[in-house]
Formats: structure tokens, C-alpha cells, sequence
């Protein structure tokens, strides 16, 4: 009876075509329909239950419809799928199991296959290697399997380039496969090639934005530069230009080593002139650090060649001459380093002549005045070297004038303001030369009030930093100089404290190194004047180690030999302020027989020979001490020779010439040690010849001066004793 009744329902519901009426009509005949059966229930509850059970009704329709609904669409739906396949090609996913499984069936048949192929393979190719041994070939053990193994590797390839030997190998056609490799090879090299143009291309694209980029970074951070110079390298290593500027970088860093050899791949990768002449000169100023002198003289001698060639050939490109004059430069500087100070103001007055008709020609570039200025610095240089310090003062006061005119213009100009600096530097040390340490300490101060600021504007950069340094240490100097020992040690340790963060930086960078250790050198003789010898002999170690390290690094290095032989130095001086005067001339005679062997090997250096000079010298004042007196007189004459024999090549050199006065003064100490006054007063009056030609070329020369007056006070105290001596007789051997 119910199913009749939801049967009626259906009915009604299929008869109302507005879905909402229907539901409505369907509400009202469910009440209809419930009402009667619930009369038996509470007054309170009827009504409620009125409301609730025709809805409880609706649900069950549906359901009902629902499910007769559902049980024809199981009936049709794959009719229609049917229809669909067939019209068309519709095929349904298969489920993972499905898939999973025809893959598996598909190996299996693949691998029975390929295992049967490989039979095969084997067999042809066991036959082809036995008639391959018939006719006389040597074939290797494993020959047979590595043939079949390539083989079953083709066979379960699936690369497409294959597939024609994959088939070939199944027909049994060994050449044929071997030929579509063959073949395949061709083609796959060909690809590589076209990507290998491609990355090529692409790694020149990458080189050159970080080229740019390094020369963005330039100036502002060397170190940042010579990274991504670096990178540049790495990208596109056939690059001249690359090379050249990371030579430059290395130097900049104190790395030698690298430097030379990145000048000499940029001097291999050069194609004209131009870039032979860059990479030559970079070479030459690597050399001059290292101390190679000779061998720098050669780099600067063969850029000049180049460069006179091209200025000749294009007269109106300033570039041309304007490395002319740099060349002049560079082979004047080492021609002073050798003493020829003749030969080396020739250079820097060709150099000047050059940058004089530059600045004429354009008075507005920077760059061009910058060379003005540094010609005029390098013929006092000449001048400081000669002795004529008023000369070079005037050189100098001109090179400062430039300069401060530049720095005026522009004072951004970071080299400008540099280069001001420097000059600064120049003149202050002039003035200390000549004892005028008030002049000397107001230009140290306007170094350091031009460095300061740049180096606190970028603290990284580790030139900047050291600059500071300099200027640190130089009113150290001069402080000392004053008698201000107290203003002297807070100079110096100021500059130890900058030099020292920088060597926790860069602690294999030479140009922090080098300071580093002159620093302590400073603080040490500092401690030595005070009698603080502990804490001096500290420091000459601290220095000692960092040349010894530098030695080490760079063999080659004959400044750094230089250098160390120079601490030796101080730490048998130190001995001898001790009174300890065996250790002090172990010290020396150890320095000695080091020198001995560089001028050995260095027979032109002039600069070794002068070295040699003076440790015979050192030698000689500490076998005088110890009353060794005739060992004494062979020391000093050895190192009279050698400086006689320097004076040729630099007649005017003021400062060897005071030397060989001093020797003959040694000389005439030691006879009067021996009691032979006759003797002493021979070698006084050498010295006195000297050093009399020194005062009246240079009558502003105080030192000059008090050495004459001493000469001469001594000499007039020891004559009456070599006249009652001529009375008496000499004395005995």
C-alpha cells in the first residue's frame, strides 16, 4: 500500500512543470496523505509532527527516483560510450595497474628478445674477432666483451640518433651498424660545434659585463676589481686587454708573482703595437718591484721602441706621446736606482719636454697636467739625489703648485688628490733632509689632511689605508726628529694599528706587508733610543719575520733580499747599543756574506754594491770597538773601493761621496787606535778633502758642515802627538 502511495506522489510531482511548485504541490499531498495517521498523537506534538513527516516523505520519494534513475543510466551509459568509440576512436585511460602491467609484459618480451639478439650478436662477432686473429691481428683480452657490451647497450637504448644501427645490429649487420654510428657521431659533432659557438659567444657576452663591471668597481675598490677581473679571465681567457689590467690588479695587491704572469699572457695574446707596448710595460714595472733591474731596463727600453715608432707614425695622437714620456720616465727612475743620476735626469728632462708641449697643445685635460706635474717631481728627485736640495725644493714647490690647481678644479679626483699628497710627501721629507723639522712637520700634516678623508671614505681600500699609514709614520719621523718621543710613538702606533687591520685582510698582500714591517722598524729604533731594548729587539723580529717571508715568496726579489739584510742590520746595531759587540758583528759578518753573494750574482747592480759598501762599514766601526783595529782598516778600504768604484757613474752623487769621507775618518780612527798618528792624520785629511767639496757646493748642508768642523778639531788635538811622536820614534808593531 506505501508504494502505491509514493507511486501517486511521483505521479503528482511529473505532472507540475515548475520544479518549486511541484515541490509544493508534492508538500501539500504529503500532509494530506500523513495528517490522518497522526491524529492519535498529543494535542502539543500533532502539529510539529505534521511539519516533520511530509518532509521525511519527500526524502524518501527521491531516494526512490534517485535510485530507479541511477539503475537506468547504468543501463545506458555504456551503450553510449560504445557509440562514442566507435564514431570516434575515443579509447578510455587505462587505470596504473593496467598500465603498470603492459609495461611489465612489454620489458619481459623486450629483454627475451634482446637477450636472443645478443646470441646472435655474440656469434657474429666471435666470428668476425677469430678471422680478425687468423689473418695475423693482435686483438685485446677483453676485445670480444666490450664489443658485446656496446652492442647490448645500443640494443636497450632508446636514443633516437640509434636507431638505425639498433636495426642494423638485429638484422645482423655489424658494418652497417657500425656505419650509422658512425654517422650518428658525425651529426652529434656537428651540434656540439653550433653549441659550442653558441657558448663561446655567450661566455664573450658574460666577459665583457664583467669587465665592465670591474672597471666600474676600479675606483672604488681594487679588490673588488681584480674579482670580477677575475671572472672576465675565466669566461674569456684569450683576452689581451683582461690580462693586462689583472697584471695591474696583482701589482696594485702586492702579488708579484701572479701579476708577471698575467702580463706576460697578456704580452701572448697581443695582436698590435699598441697592446705588445701595454703588456711590455707592465712586465717592466713588475720587474722594477721585484728588484730585476736589468731585466726591467730591457721591458722599458723595448716599450719606448714601440712607442717612439707609433708617435713617429701618428705625431698628433697625444696617447702616443704621452707613453713616450711615461717610458722616459720609467728607465730615468731605474738609471737613479743604479746611481746614474746623469743618465737619469736626461730621461725625466725628455720626459718634461714631452709633457710641457702636451699641456700646450691642450692646457684644459687633467691628465695632461698630472704628467706635467710628475716630470717636474722626477728632476727633483735627481736633484735630492745630487745634493743640490734647493734645486729640488724648487722642482718639487712647482710639482705642488699643479697639483693644487688640479685639486682645486676637481676635488673628487680621488688620484689628483693623491698625487697632491705625494707631493706634499716630497717636500716634507726635503725639509727634514735639511733639518728643517717645523717645515717638514706642516707638509706631513697637509698629506695627512688630504689622505685622512679618503681613507675614511672607503675603508676597503687597502692603498688608501696604507697611504694613511705613510703619512702616520712620517710625523712619527719627524716628531723623533724634534725630540718629541712621545707625539713620535703615537704616530707610529697609529700607524702600526691601520697597517694591522689591513694585514688581517690581506695577509699575503706585499703592499700592506712591506709597510707593515718599515713600521716596526721605526718603533724599534724608537725603543732603542729610549733603551727600551727588549721591546725594540720585539720589533726587529716582528720585522725580521715578515722580509724573511717575503724572501721566501719571492726569491727573486733582490729589495726584499735588500730588506732582510737590512734587519739584520738593525738587530747587530741593536747589539752594539748593548755594548754586545761579538753578537753585533755576527750580525753583520752574517749580513756580509749574504751581500757578497747578491753582488755575485748581481755584477751591475749598483744598488748591491752600495749595500756591500756599507755592511764593510758596519764591520769595520765594530772591529775598531773591539780594538781590532788592522781587520778594522781592511774593512773600510774594501768599502772605499767599492764606492770609488760607483762615483764614475754618478760623479755627482753627493751621499757616496760623504760615505767614502766617512771611511777615510774610520781609517783614521783605527790608526789612532793603533798609536800611529802620522797614518791617522794621512786618512782625517782625505776626509777632510771630501767633505770640504761637499760644504761649498752645498754651504746649506749642516751636516756637511759639522763633519768639516769635526775633522778638524780632531786633527788639530792629535798633531802635536804625531810630532813628538816623529821625535821619539814610531811605535813598535
Amino acid at each position: 500500500m506505501m508504494q502505491g502511495q509514493y507511486r501517486a506522489g511521483v505521479d503528482v510531482a511529473e505532472q507540475e512543470r515548475n520544479l518549486w511548485e511541484a515541490f509544493l504541490a508534492l508538500r501539500d499531498w504529503a500532509r494530506q496523505q500523513v495528517e490522518p495517521s497522526l491524529t492519535w498523537l498529543p494535542d502539543w506534538i500533532e502539529p510539529h509532527a505534521i511539519d516533520i513527516a511530509p518532509i521525511l516523505v519527500i526524502i524518501l520519494i527521491l531516494l526512490a527516483a534517485w535510485r530507479r534513475s541511477a539503475e537506468i543510466w547504468g543501463i545506458v551509459s555504456p551503450i553510449f560510450r560504445r557509440i562514442r568509440m566507435w564514431t570516434t576512436g575515443y579509447k578510455p585511460p587505462k587505470s596504473e595497474a593496467e598500465v603498470a602491467g603492459e609495461a611489465a609484459k612489454r620489458a619481459e618480451e623486450a629483454a627475451v628478445k634482446t637477450q636472443h639478439d645478443i646470441t646472435e650478436i655474440r656469434a657474429l662477432l666471435t666470428a668476425q674477432a677469430a678471422e680478425t686473429r687468423n689473418s695475423g691481428g693482435a686483438l685485446s683480452e677483453d676485445a670480444l666483451e666490450r664489443a658485446v657490451a656496446a652492442a647490448q647497450e645500443i640494443l636497450a637504448s632508446d636514443d633516437p640518433s640509434k636507431e638505425i644501427a639498433r636495426e642494423a645490429l638485429r638484422d645482423g649487420d655489424l658494418q652497417a651498424a657500425e656505419d650509422a654510428l658512425e654517422e650518428a657521431f658525425e651529426r652529434e659533432t656537428v651540434a656540439i660545434s653550433r653549441l659550442d659557438d653558441e657558448v663561446t659567444l655567450l661566455k664573450q657576452k658574460s666577459a665583457e659585463t664583467a669587465r665592465e663591471k670591474a672597471a666600474m668597481a676600479a675606483v672604488r675598490s681594487s679588490a673588488e676589481a681584480l674579482r670580477w677581473y677575475q671572472k672576465a679571465a675565466e669566461l674569456d681567457p684569450n683576452d689581451c686587454r683582461t690580462q693586462i689590467e689583472l697584471s695591474r690588479l696583482y701589482r696594485a695587491t702586492g702579488d708579484l708573482m701572479s701579476s708577471r704572469k698575467a702580463g706576460y699572457a697578456a704580452l701572448e695574446l697581443a695582436e698590435n703595437d699598441s697592446a705588445r707596448a701595454a703588456a711590455i710595460a707592465d712586465i717592466g714595472g713588475i720587474l722594477m718591484a721585484q728588484g730585476m733591474l736589468p731585466e726591467a731596463m730591457e721591458s722599458y727600453k723595448g716599450c719606448l721602441a714601440l712607442w717612439q715608432r707609433a708617435a713617429a707614425a701618428e705625431p698628433t695622437i697625444i696617447p702616443h706621446r704621452r707613453n713616450l714620456a711615461w717610458a722616459h720616465d720609467r728607465i730615468g727612475s731605474i738609471l737613479m736606482i743604479d746611481g746614474d743620476t746623469n743618465g737619469a735626469l736626461e730621461r725625466f728632462q725628455s720626459s718634461l719636454d714631452i709633457q710641457r708641449r702636451l699641456t700646450e697643445e691642450d692646457s684644459t685635460r687633467i691628465d695632461l697636467q698630472h704628467g706635467l706635474a710628475t716630470a717636474h717631481q722626477n728632476i727633483g728627485r735627481v736633484h735630492r739625489k745630487k745634493g743640490d736640495y734647493a734645486a729640488a725644493l724648487d722642482c718639487y714647490q712647482i710639482t705642488k703648485d699643479i697639483l693644487t690647481g688640479l685639486a682645486a678644479e676637481s676635488p673628487a679626483d680621488q688620484t689628483v688628490q693623491k698625487a697632491l699628497s705625494s707631493a706634499h710627501d716630497a717636500i716634507g721629507e726635503l725639509h727634514l733632509i735639511r733639518d728643517d723639522t717645523d717645515e717638514a712637520l706642516r707638509n706631513f700634516h697637509k698629506s695627512l689632511d688630504i689622505t685622512r678623508p679618503l681613507a675614511m671614505a672607503d675603508e676597503s681600500n687597502l692603498f688608501l689605508q696604507t697611504s694613511l699609514s705613510d703619512c702616520c709614520r712620517n710625523l712619527g719621523i719627524t716628531s723623533e726628529r724634534q725630540g718629541d718621543k712621545a707625539a713620535a710613538m703615537q704616530h707610529y702606533q697609529e700607524a702600526l694599528d691601520i697597517e694591522k687591520r689591513c694585514f688581517a685582510i690581506d695577509s699575503d698582500n706585499n703592499q700592506i706587508r712591506v709597510p707593515l714591517a718599515l713600521t716596526h722598524d721605526c718603533i724599534g729604533d724608537l725603543c732603542r733610543t729610549q733603551d727600551e731594548l727588549d721591546t725594540a729587539l720585539e720589533h726587529y723580529e716582528a720585522a725580521l719575520i715578515i722580509k724573511r717571508n717575503l724572501t721566501q715568496q719571492d726569491p727573486n726579489n733582490s729589495m726584499f733580499h735588500s730588506e732582510l739584510s737590512n734587519s739584520h742590520v738593525q738587530i747587530g746595531d741593536l747589539h752594539w747599543h748593548r755594548n754586545d759587540k761579538e753578537k753585533a758583528l755576527e750580525s753583520y759578518q752574517a749580513v756580509l756574506e749574504i751581500t757578497k753573494q747578491r753582488a755575485a750574482d748581481q755584477p751591475d747592480d749598483a744598488g748591491v754594491k752600495h749595500q756591500l759598501a756599507c755592511i764593510h762599514e758596519a764591520v769595520a766601526d765594530t772591529l775598531n770597538a773591539m780594538s781590532r783595529a788592522v781587520e778594522a782598516i781592511e774593512h773600510y778600504r774594501s768599502a772605499i773601493k767599492i764606492r770609488e768604484f760607483i762615483v764614475p757613474g754618478d760623479p755627482e752623487n753627493a751621499d757616496i761621496e760623504y760615505e767614502i769621507s766617512d771611511s777615510h775618518a774610520g781609517i783614521g780612527d783605527a790608526y789612532d787606535t793603533l798609536g800611529q798618528k802620522r797614518m791617522a792624520i794621512g786618512a782625517y785629511e782625505q776626509s777632510l778633502q771630501i767633505v770640504r767639496s761637499l760644504t761649498s757646493r752645498f754651504p746649506d748642508n749642516s751636516t756637511y758642515r759639522d763633519k768639516q768642523d769635526r775633522i778638524k778639531a780632531h786633527l788639530m788635538e792629535i798633531r802635536p802627538k804625531a810630532k813628538s811622536q816623529e821625535e821619539v820614534g814610531p811605535p813598535p808593531d
